[in-house]
Parts: C-alpha cells; sequence; structure tokens
C-alpha cells in the first residue's frame, strides 16, 4: 500500500512535470566544510504551479514510516503538507496565511560557506 500510494503522488507529480517546466532542486547539508552522510538531501520540485518539498529518501521509495512531503500551490502561496503515518493512514494540513506573511528583500549579496 505504501508504495501504491507514494507511486500515486508521483505520478500526479510527473504529470504537472510534462504540462510545464519542472526543475529539481537538490540541497545537502554540511559542517565544517564536509558534507553530512547522515542525513537525506532535501529535493524540491519548482513548476509555475506549484513546488513540492521532500527528500531523497522519499524520492527513491526508500523511506520509513512515518514521513511528510509538503506542496507549495501557486499563486496563492497555500501551503499543503501531507504526512504519511503508517501504510494507508495519510493526514493534511493546509495552511494559506504563513507564506503570505513573510517579507523578502532581494540583494546582490551572496555567501558562501
Amino acid at each position: 500500500m505504501h508504495t501504491r500510494i507514494v507511486f500515486n503522488f508521483l505520478a500526479v507529480f510527473a504529470y504537472c512535470l510534462f504540462s510545464a517546466q519542472t526543475y529539481e532542486i537538490q540541497y545537502t547539508g554540511s559542517y565544517n566544510g564536509k558534507v553530512s552522510t547522515d542525513q537525506p538531501s532535501t529535493i524540491i520540485w519548482v513548476n509555475e504551479k506549484e513546488n513540492f518539498i521532500l527528500n531523497s529518501t522519499i524520492k527513491e521509495q526508500k523511506s520509513s514510516y512515518p514521513y511528510e512531503i509538503t506542496k507549495v500551490e501557486k499563486p496563492s502561496n497555500s501551503i499543503v503538507s501531507y504526512a504519511f503515518l503508517k501504510p494507508g493512514s495519510i493526514i493534511s494540513a493546509s495552511d494559506t496565511e504563513s507564506v503570505g506573511k513573510q517579507n523578502f528583500e532581494l540583494t546582490n549579496e551572496t555567501k558562501r560557506s
């Protein structure tokens, strides 16, 4: 059942992938210049309609329960979090206000650590 749910979720994403230009961004953690191998990478799938936030273990369908996938819907900037608690047990929560309350200031500064 777990594989079926993840497969269905990834199938919906694949549909979005073909209907809009989608990019995958991968973040890896590091400490003192060394990449952390004990934590999975964070994966962001981005397109003009929505963003998905998950980790590499979930993407590879090797995650154990519980785990979470977050979706940011555009242009409303609604956040929907899906928690997979156990096989066949999923809950979700939606937040329509958090992103709208954030203020971002774009600058030309960069930092690499």
